[in-house]
């Protein structure tokens, strides 16, 4: 992994180098401390607290409310109300939480250690000094909206565009809160929206703070970038009061009091403590307990709150709070605040690593729910230098967990703005909403989850589709019982690919839903050199809007283990009308395949693919690479493969010579993989199967020569198969544009099949599926048979 050196250096805030350092302390809530601004002189009276022993070891110790934003009587109010929202919250009394502030230089572990060794004191600690939002920015003027790569369809970015591109009710935020608690901003700057600000007075970072506005809220004008949700309502509540005091946990109790269910919460802070292994690191806020309890209450009372990693380049899995792993999901000390938390990744364009791995400038670990571009992040900034008011710049070097945690705020109101407009009708909770935005299914994964550790980037479109059924998602079937998830099964035996020699009247009756014939895979004739031939095509609209004008484009190829798209022969395109959503099988009209272009040996596989404006198809020029291929087979659900041949059987005789199916054995198209392939027969008793393979490729294989016969066909072996189970032929580094010409060699038994058998040839890369080839021996029949 490389070493990123954008890390940030310990340091206090520059514009507040006087800070007095600081100790938080909770007292036990069996005591009856009053719910006024008399608070901290019932405290200091010596009884509970001994707070003239305190201030004799330390004189000039100064004592508040931790949660001094908001009233005692308010603070009370919001946790009864949290608790009738979530039965899962145990209420937390924020009025027993405190702050003493020491004389600049003095030792704060010593107040640490006397608070410790008092029965009515819960917990204390000291708290991290001001330290800068996690992030940097490097102002620049660039090329804007079409740099906000954040924005592309899934697997690059999170989908925005293609949401606001379907005119999806609610996908740029219309009718959604959200306020963001960090250091400073610049509210003059032309692209932003009105701004309001709940607490404290922008003290420093202005350009960060600019920089996340102009993620989330830019307005959607001529001018800069857009937002990700530009109908939002924005406002900010400042981590420093009005006094110039550093006041993390007042900001935040603030907007709590002023945010409704469903609303979003983004934290663009951190702190800093000790870390194993590390001396101390950047830590996300919530590390610090009185913090915790905040965004806890928060959850509780259904706002959804999105939290920084933080930039410490560290496992928080190892992170230590008291010799407890309290981030680390397996351990029995794992404490959930309920807040989305986000790691950052390589942005694709990187020229430090590759794209979707883990940015090594902020945290990883399993605690972590989303990641977003931690690089390259094209928003609105500022010069926090300057004094003239509305200073306008932008850039394109947001980075780190700052610009994913925006980015993930807003996929947030985006979907919470979706929600509201959908069938649902209501904001998602926090818990509902983090699960939606950590979901593989409808998002994309890093390139080693397990190693990445940084969760998942959520997919606007996908979470538009699947889970608020506001797009169509029309789908076709690689095998029965595929109901249009990704998945890791059988590929190339789709029974929506028919190919016929004669006209079809009426392809929906005789094919669609209610024919008879939904499941049927071996629906068709053979495919026939010399006449032309029909490709028909169907498919279903699993989504939650009728799919209009849906394109079908259908391809053939040689029959192959493998069918890359370099070995695609297009046959043609359709468009349907109309494929209503229910689920409902809709046949396209006949495909025409003329006679000069069916291959002459009559044996091809098919690839067909789906898609209209709403729920486009892909294209093959996108499958650079394996990995990429790979996904596309597994998660694209608007492509399907045939690769699938019916074989009828002559009648047996007793000096019948075997059968002889050609296909290719094939490798990757981009560069060498490591790939397995293997048989799977199933015929009867008494038949016998070969391999009949050329010897460069049974080397590549290491198949022993021990016993082997040489094939009739010059330069081949005839490798005995098993024709009755699984037969692994072995897994080996496959060359690029492998092609070897294969036959598959069945003897049937004597007296001949008696009932339909199959044989295939499966290939696989990094344990999934890529690519079968099937063939189906027909028994004969006899013409009274039919």
């Amino acid at each position: 992994m490389p070493t990123n050196t954008k890390k940030h250096p310990p340091q206090l805030d520059p514009d507040n180098k006087d800070h007095r350092p600081r100790v938080a302390v909770k007292l036990s809530e069996q005591l009856s401390i009053p719910l006024t601004e008399n608070a901290v002189a019932y405290v200091k009276a010596d009884s509970p607290l001994p707070w003239k022993e305190l201030t004799g070891i330390i004189p000039g110790l100064e004592l508040d409310r931790t949660f001094n934003s908001v009233s005692p009587q308010r603070i009370k109010e919001l946790t009864s109300k949290a608790v009738e929202l979530d039965p899962s919250y145990t209420p937390v009394d924020l009025n027993t939480w405190f702050t003493i502030t020491l004389p600049k230089g003095a030792d704060p572990e010593k107040v640490v250690k006397f608070l410790q060794g008092l029965s009515i004191v819960e917990t204390a600690y000291v708290e991290s000094p001001p330290v800068p939002p996690p992030g940097l920015v490097n102002n620049s003027l660039n090329d804007l909206y079409d740099k906000q790569g954040y924005l592309d369809a899934a697997p690059n970015g999170i989908g925005a565009k293609r949401v606001w591109d379907a005119n999806v009710p609610g996908s740029d935020g219309a009718g959604t809160n959200f306020v963001d608690v960090e250091q400073g901003w610049d509210l003059t700057h032309e692209d932003l929206p009105p701004v309001t600000v709940l607490y404290g007075a922008s003290h420093g970072f202005v350009e960060h703070g600019t920089c996340v506005l102009g993620v989330v809220a830019a307005v959607d004008n001529d001018l800069g970038v857009v937002g990700i949700a530009p109908r939002t309502t924005a406002s900010v509540s400042c981590e420093w009061d009005t006094g110039g005091a550093l006041d993390t946990h007042g900001a935040i109790i603030k907007a709590i009091d002023s945010m409704g269910f469903g609303d979003v919460l983004l934290l663009e802070s951190q702190v800093y403590k000790p870390f194993p292994g590390a001396g101390s690191a950047y830590v996300p806020v919530e590390c610090e307990l009185a913090l915790f309890d905040a965004v806890r209450l928060a959850t509780a009372l259904g706002i959804v709150v999105v939290e920084a990693a933080a930039d410490g380049g560290q496992d928080l899995d190892n992170y230590l709070d008291s010799g407890k792993r309290i981030l680390d999901r397996s351990s029995a000390d794992f404490r959930d605040s309920g807040a989305i938390m986000v790691a950052a990744c390589f942005a694709p364009g990187s020229s430090v690593s590759t794209p979707f791995t883990w940015y090594t400038g902020g945290n990883q670990g399993n605690r972590i729910d989303c990641f977003a571009w931690g690089e390259l992040v094209m928003t609105t900034s500022t010069d926090r230098t300057t004094t003239a008011p509305g200073y306008v710049d932008y850039t394109s070097e947001f980075n780190s967990t700052s610009s994913a945690s925006a980015i993930i705020a807003g996929a947030a109101l985006s979907v919470q703005g979706m929600a509201k407009a959908s069938a649902i009708g209501n904001l998602l909770g926090p818990l509902q909403l983090r699960a939606v935005l950590s979901d593989p299914v409808t998002g994309t994964t890093s390139v080693d989850p397990a190693t990445d550790k940084i969760g998942v980037m959520p997919d606007l479109e996908r979470i538009a589709t699947d889970v608020l059924s506001l797009l169509p998602d029309v789908y076709m079937r690689d095998h029965v019982g595929d109901d249009g998830d990704p998945h890791r099964g059988p590929v190339s035996i789709s029974p929506d690919v028919i190919v016929t020699t004669a006209a079809v009247a009426d392809p929906q009756a005789a094919y669609g839903e209610g024919s008879g014939t939904e499941n049927d895979f071996s629906l068709g004739d053979v495919v026939t050199p010399g006449v032309p031939n029909n490709v028909f095509v169907r498919m279903r609209d699993r989504g939650g809007a009728d799919a209009t004008n849906v394109d079908a484009i259908v391809y053939w190829s040689p029959p192959a283990t493998l069918v890359t798209p370099d070995l695609w022969n297009r046959i043609g395109k359709t468009t349907l009308p109309l494929v209503p959503m229910g689920n409902i099988l809709t046949v396209s009209n006949a495909i025409p395949w003329p006679a000069a272009d069916v291959p002459a040996s009559g044996h091809a596989c098919f690839v067909a693919i789906i898609g209209n404006a709403l729920d486009p198809a892909p294209l093959p020029a996108d499958f650079k690479d394996m990995d990429q291929f790979a996904l596309f087979i597994s998660r694209n659900n608007n492509v399907t493969w045939k690769n699938f041949n019916v074989v009828p059987l002559p009648p047996p005789a007793p000096m019948m010579s075997p059968m002889r199916m050609p296909f290719w054995l094939t490798g990757p198209h981009d560069k060498p993989h490591t790939m397995r392939v293997e048989l799977v027969s199933q015929l009867p008793k008494g038949a016998t199967a070969h391999l009949s393979i050329p010897e460069p490729a049974a080397d590549l294989f290491n198949l022993s020569r021990h016993g082997v016969k040489k094939d009739t066909v010059e330069g081949r072996l005839l490798i005995p198969i098993n024709a009755h189970g699984r037969h692994i032929l072995g897994e080996t580094l496959l060359p690029k544009h492998l092609k070897a010409e294969c036959d598959l060699v069945v003897h049937q038994p004597e007296g001949g099949v008696k009932k339909a058998c199959e044989v295939s040839i499966r290939q696989f890369f990094k344990e999934l599926e890529i690519g079968r080839i099937t063939w189906r021996f027909e028994p004969h029949k006899k013409k009274n048979e039919g």
